[in-house]
């Protein structure tokens, strides 16, 4: 039983007598070691590395990912925030109402972001008209007269030097909301006439006017002269002078602008209570901390000459915007996000108004756009610092877009934006974590006369998924390929051995010598 288990080794020993070491065996012997050593080394670098294994998969929605995330920060160069909206449109044609978290910041001609911001809520519906007066045709207030003084670009300039104040009302008789205003204007400027005539307290009470209509004009400390102005007789003059919606309500004192253009209720007890209130800030003649901060502010841009004001020299080249006046073209700095399903579509922003009609070829949609990435920020973030499994080169496809700019050197067009989104899927915290890279196209695209251009962003996300993971050895797979280091060596080393050996037996002698083939025959 004995002989039959001894029979079973494979590890049999060669007795110490018979083993004879060798030069040629020490060296190999060397050579093996190293060799393990040196393979042992790399396999285990590679166990402790955490490679990154990329896989291509269908973008589902398994993990409740309904909705992505824009996030935007675009400077409208020459568009006032009164006029600037965001839509976004399904592919289906679905206009969906996800402004809700864009801030709007006023931004003047030299790039200067103004203190206040407002979000980008539906505007504010304002009154067209008033209902007590009398409404009136057009033609019929032509024929009887009007009490609106009509201006030229001559009696324009001589009546802001000969008056105080000046209410102009830009008009268009094709703008429906003009002939709304028309009635209810005229009846202002009457108003106003009479206010002119009186000058004593007791002509008031001796008048007809209402007690509301006398508190209103007793507040009046000068007088108003109350004007119009045809845009389509004298379209180049508007032009020149930035009007591109009808109605555009403007004050001048002093024969300068005052601040922004009547944005209130197109009513007799408005108009009058918007100019008493301009009055009483005239004559107090206050400014807060904050304006001053402002002023000097601006005047810091000015000095160190900034790249926005660069950027507007391209601007400044059309013929439409000669001479060009700082002033005249405030804009607007959206910023913010949309939460959007995720399908097809576009968001796009453009000058709209509820109470203005628009000249399309007027509009200038010229962006800036500082930022614009889709996900959640705080994703991106994490890809940008390197602490997941994304590579590092991935961060800069997140916004390609980021401080690009996009000025119309031609009239009455847009540029159009073509993004194709790719999903990346990264583990984080045993979550699965989405951010998008990004392509894009940009286009100049020209409008038809009627059409009002937009700066529109279209996107379409891949249905093909990148997804990142690490690759994991597992302990048992490293000792595995250990042992094979140590065996695959040690076999492969003992196999030349050998054959060098039998190599060296088979060498013929000199000297005489017989062969070896000989010795054995013999």
């Amino acid at each position: 039983m004995k002989l039959r288990a001894a029979n079973l080794d494979i590890y049999r020993k060669v007795p110490h007598d018979l083993v004879e070491g060798t030069r040629s065996g020490s060296l190999l012997s060397i050579i093996c070691l190293l060799v393990m050593l040196t393979l042992f080394f790399y396999e285990t670098r590679d166990f402790l590395r955490r490679d990154i294994e990329t896989k291509m998969c269908l973008d589902s929605d398994k993990d409740g990912a309904t909705a992505f995330r824009i996030n935007l920060n675009i400077t409208m160069m020459d568009l006032k925030c009164e006029f600037a909206t965001i839509d976004v449109v399904s592919v289906w044609g679905e206009e969906q109402n996800v402004t809700q978290n864009v801030k709007k910041y006023p931004v003047d001609g030299y790039g200067v972001r103004q203190r206040l911001h407002s979000r980008n809520k539906n505007q504010r519906d304002v009154l067209l008209k008033d209902d007590s007066v009398i409404h009136r045709d057009i033609e019929e207030l032509i024929k009887e007269g009007a009490a609106a003084v009509s201006l030229t670009p001559d009696s324009f300039k001589d009546a802001l030097k000969e008056n105080k104040f000046v209410f102009v009302d830009y008009y268009a008789m094709w703008c429906i909301h003009c002939r709304m205003l028309m009635p209810t204007w005229e009846a202002f400027a009457e108003l106003m006439v009479e206010v002119v005539a009186s000058h004593l307290q007791n002509s008031l009470e001796s008048s007809t006017f209402t007690e509301s209509e006398k508190d209103q004009i007793d507040g009046l400390k000068l007088p108003v002269l109350i004007a119009k102005f045809d845009c389509v007789e004298y379209k180049e003059f508007c032009r020149d002078q930035r009007i591109y919606s009808y109605p555009t309500l403007q004050l001048f004192i002093d024969g300068e602008k005052y601040h922004s253009e009547y944005w209130e209720d197109r009513t007799l007890p408005a108009f009058t209570k918007y100019l008493a209130n301009v009055e009483d800030e005239y004559f107090n003649n206050s400014e807060s901390t904050f304006d001053n901060a402002h002023r000097i502010a601006t005047e810091n841009v000015k000095q160190k000459g900034i790249e926005y004001e660069h950027i507007l020299d391209r601007v400044k080249k059309n013929k439409i915007y000669k001479p060009w006046n700082e002033g005249d073209h405030p804009g607007c700095q959206l910023s913010g996000y949309l939460s959007l399903d995720r399908s097809p579509g576009n968001f796009h922003i453009e000058g709209r108004s509820n109470s203005h009609d628009f000249v399309p070829s007027m509009i200038n949609l010229s962006h800036i756009v500082h930022h614009l990435s889709f996900g959640e920020q705080f994703t991106r973030s994490l890809v940008e610092a390197g602490v997941t499994v994304a590579p590092r080169e991935l961060a800069p496809k997140l916004h390609p877009m980021d401080n690009n700019v996009y000025i119309t050197d031609t009239l009455h067009s847009s540029y159009h934006h073509h993004l194709k989104i790719v999903t990346n899927i990264l583990p984080f915290r045993n979550m699965r974590r989405r951010i998008y890279q990004f392509l894009y196209q940009s286009n100049l695209v020209l409008y038809q006369y009627e059409e009002h251009p937009e700066a529109k962003f279209s996107f379409d996300l891949s249905p093909i998924a990148i997804s990142f993971h690490e690759s994991i050895r597992t302990w048992y797979n490293y000792l595995t390929s250990i042992g094979a280091i140590i065996g695959g060596t040690f076999t492969v080393v003992g196999f030349l051995h050998r054959s060098l050996k039998f190599a060296k037996k088979q060498t013929p002698k000199f000297g005489g010598k017989m062969h070896i083939s000989e010795r054995i025959h013999q």
